[in-house]
């Protein structure tokens, strides 16, 4: 509980809009109580606990808010009209309950006009002139602060703990009584979510007891059978309608319950009856279990297959017409097989090779096929491994194209050859055989392939860049990627192929210029050109800036030039508006008469303003960034502790420093900083400001003097007209000369002509001491030689 004394930290007056603790974590989750859509009704909740708080209190008025979107918004209030303030806006009604939120429990202002957080409220200066103040927090399920619950009383008051504990009570029966209905709410949604799916599928879905009678039954279910759900529900699933297509049937099922009734999950076909007909279903029972393991539900489930069963039919059918074809082609396929150069083959998992050209068998220097189909097709292979990694591969992707495999002839000389392969597979996915082919091929043809494979790999390459990237001959582009027909506006390279490189050149002189000149570099010079940003005009027609560079090349035989290049108009774009934004900060940095600065923990001073050089006493900025910031402080310990506080808290806040300038002299300072942290926490920089105090300082301490001084002299004066002998007086003015003026006399003693005068000074010289004119005894100033009327007694020597 926050008691009524103020607080020693500093205190803002935007601690009323804007209260510690108060941002989108706190926010977000007071919105699911305050959206009147939420089916809560804060109101209602908030409206009898008040009339509660404020009786406890015997407070006339009372408020409750909650805080969503940002902002505070009364919900219920008690009492402001009898008080007058029915016409006030939510915002100052808020503005005063939101106190309750700095404190993480109850705060009590026991007189609100001597508390300088409350005192320049409207309610409290003005009408109706509130004294008492008791607020708390409600703390939502998460430890969110949701919205706050305050009483308010025009008299003081001094409330016992008890009842500041039973307001605290009264907060948390707010937050449950919200909580719960929240969660009827969402558990209501749930429940529709939950009808809409369950009657919305197109499956048979329905709800069993663990022996097997029917709870529920989903849409799908009632409109397939032509049944009303008062039909069903209540009756054993296996005497229902659909279960009435044979005593096979319905036993089955019975078994099958019983069976998910143990817990396992049951699936088979079942033949079900409709309205007008009988279906084939893919039928389940899936059992729901409780905590504990026990079977507490069981969910049957079936969808309607009996098409697809058909399709299955009907795929055998054509299955054997395929077959039979297949054999007509393969006997086609051979005869055509044996006049080609390349070795075809078929093989299975099983069997080897079972089929094989002349072309292959020569290839691999058997004397015929028979004999070829008799060897372990491992034989075949100079490294044995790379056979099976082939087979893994052509399993894996269907097939392999084009892959080089060092074959072995039976004499040991071996040979590259080109493998290709189909993986065929039955209706079952199992492997069924391999048709392949093997190319054998020369060294020509082998750089040959290794051309084409450079080229797709380079294609797929710049396929994936994220820059773009086009090919142009004579200025005319050949090849774009994907990222430069985007960078260009287009929706697919098609769309630039062909077109000239200058359509896209905005129509500035030295835009075309460059342009030309790149161009004569590359061609002509085959040169590559430097990096340049250019101003382009898209196909959409939006103005763009790239960074592009080219380099010759031979495309197709022809000379060409290859660009890379990327976009940079939102980077312009952004560099622009840092530009201005430091301008600015700079301009306002610069006219300031605080000294501001930035500084990092590995590179010290990074920034300083021209108030900062002048208050350090350096000559410059630049100067200045050189030194150690440890000698900007009269001692390395202040710098240490300053340093690991803003680390610790992430800020310091006017905190008095005293400062060492740059001729050895020192200044009081008022230091204030935050540390800037990146995404893993660690301090980038410290940004701070300091402001010299040390003149303001030195005016407090003379005021100080001055009145120590007056209040010597009136306790002094006091004294001397106390006095009742003259040696009395004389040490009276003593104290008061050497107390008050700081003039320490030896001492005062009377001259022959009745006046009071100063005889000898012991340490003041001539130049301290005042003109003093001579007093007489009848306290009567006069010049000397003057002779003053007759001396009183207690002048007389």
């Amino acid at each position: 509980m926050e008691s009524d004394e103020p607080s020693s930290a500093p205190f803002s007056r935007s601690s009323f809009s804007e209260p510690a603790g108060w941002g989108p974590g706190t926010n977000a989750p007071a919105a699911v109580y305050a959206d009147s859509g939420a089916g809560v009704d804060p109101e209602r909740s908030f409206g009898r606990v008040l009339d509660l708080a404020t009786r406890l209190f015997e407070a006339p008025m009372g408020i409750g808010t909650l805080h969503a979107n940002g902002q505070p918004r009364v919900v219920a209030a008690d009492g402001l009209r009898d008080a007058g303030l029915q016409d006030e806006g939510d915002g100052i009604k808020a503005r005063l309950c939101t106190r309750a939120l700095r404190s993480p429990g109850a705060t009590v202002v026991t007189n609100a006009m001597d508390d300088d957080r409350l005192a320049d409220h409207p309610w409290v200066a003005g009408d109706p002139g509130i004294h008492f103040y008791a607020g708390t927090p409600l703390v939502g399920p998460q430890g969110h602060r949701i919205g706050s619950l305050c009483v308010l009383d025009t008299e003081a008051q001094s409330p016992p703990p008890a009842d500041v504990d039973r307001l605290e009570g009264l907060a948390e029966m707010i937050v449950n009584e919200l909580e719960l209905h929240r969660q009827a709410d969402a558990w209501d949604r749930a429940r529709q979510q939950y009808e809409a799916i369950f009657n919305h599928t197109y499956q048979f879905t329905g709800l069993l007891t663990p022996d097997g009678i029917l709870v529920e039954a989903n849409d799908t279910a009632l409109e397939f059978g032509g049944l009303e759900r008062e039909e069903v529900v209540g009756t054993p699933l296996w005497d229902t309608h659909w279960w009435q297509t044979g005593p096979e049937t319905q036993q089955k099922l019975r078994a099958a319950i019983e069976q998910a009734a143990e817990g396992e999950f049951v699936r088979y076909e079942a033949a079900v009856q409709g309205a007008d007909e009988t279906r084939t279903i893919d039928f389940s029972i899936r059992p729901v279990t409780d905590g504990d393991g026990s079977v507490t539900m069981l969910i049957p489930e079936g969808r309607d297959i009996t098409d697809r069963k058909r399709q299955e039919r009907q795929l055998r059918k054509e299955k054997q017409k395929t077959e039979e074809a297949l054999q007509a082609r393969d006997a086609l396929l051979g005869s055509i097989t044996e006049n080609i150069s390349e070795g075809i083959y078929r093989s299975t998992p099983d069997d080897g090779l079972v089929y094989a050209n002349e072309a292959l068998a020569d290839m691999l220097g058997h004397r015929s096929v028979d004999a070829l189909l008799e060897a372990d097709p491992v034989e075949f292979y100079a490294d044995p491994d790379q056979r099976a990694d082939i087979l893994r591969r052509s399993n894996r992707h269907g097939g392999i194209d084009g892959v080089e495999v060092e074959f072995r002839r039976t004499d040991g000389t071996t040979f590259t050859g080109l493998l290709s392969a189909t993986t065929v597979r039955g209706p079952d996915g199992a492997v069924q055989y391999y048709d392949g082919a093997v190319t054998e091929i020369n060294e020509q043809k082998r750089q040959e392939q290794q051309l084409r494979r450079s080229r797709e790999r380079w294609r797929r390459l710049v396929e994936k860049l994220q820059d773009g990237l086009h090919i142009a001959v004579d200025g005319d582009i050949r090849y774009i990627n994907p990222a430069g027909a985007a960078i260009v506006g287009a929706e697919a390279p098609e769309d630039v192929i062909g077109r000239s490189i200058q359509d896209f050149v905005v129509s500035e002189r030295t835009q075309q210029d460059a342009v030309e000149d790149r161009l004569r570099m590359v061609y002509q010079e085959q040169a590559s050109t430097p990096p340049r940003e250019l101003e382009i005009v898209g196909v959409d027609g939006a103005r763009r800036v790239i960074e592009t560079y080219t380099v010759p090349i031979d495309f197709d035989g022809e000379r060409a030039g290859q660009t890379v290049f990327r976009d940079i108009t939102e980077q312009k774009e952004m560099e622009q508006a840092l530009r201005e934004r430091e301008k600015q900060f700079r301009s306002i940095t610069e006219n300031v008469s605080d000294g501001i600065y930035r500084s990092t923990p590995n590179e010290g001073l990074v920034y300083v303003n021209h108030a900062f050089v002048e208050m350090f006493g350096y000559e410059s900025v630049e100067a200045l960034l050189q030194i150690d910031p440890v000698q900007l402080y009269a001692t390395p310990e202040a710098r240490q502790e300053s340093r690991r506080i803003t680390k610790e808290k992430g800020h310091i806040d006017a905190v008095e420093v005293v400062f060492e300038r740059k001729d050895g002299s020192t200044f009081t300072g008022l230091a204030s900083a935050t540390a800037v942290r990146d995404e893993d926490g660690e301090v980038l920089y410290y940004d701070g400001a300091i402001t010299d105090i040390t003149e303001q300082k030195e005016q407090a301490r003379t005021l100080r003097d001055r009145q120590q001084k007056l209040e010597s002299l009136y306790t002094a004066t006091r004294h001397l007209l106390r006095a009742e002998t003259p040696d009395a007086v004389a040490t009276r003015i003593q104290d008061v000369l050497q107390d008050v003026f700081d003039y320490p006399l030896a001492g005062v003693d009377f001259a022959e002509d009745g006046r009071l005068v100063p005889v000898e000074g012991a340490i003041a010289s001539p130049g301290q001491m005042p003109t003093i004119q001579s007093l007489s005894a009848g306290g009567t100033a006069s010049a000397p030689g003057h002779t003053g009327p007759e001396r009183p007694w207690w002048c007389r020597t």
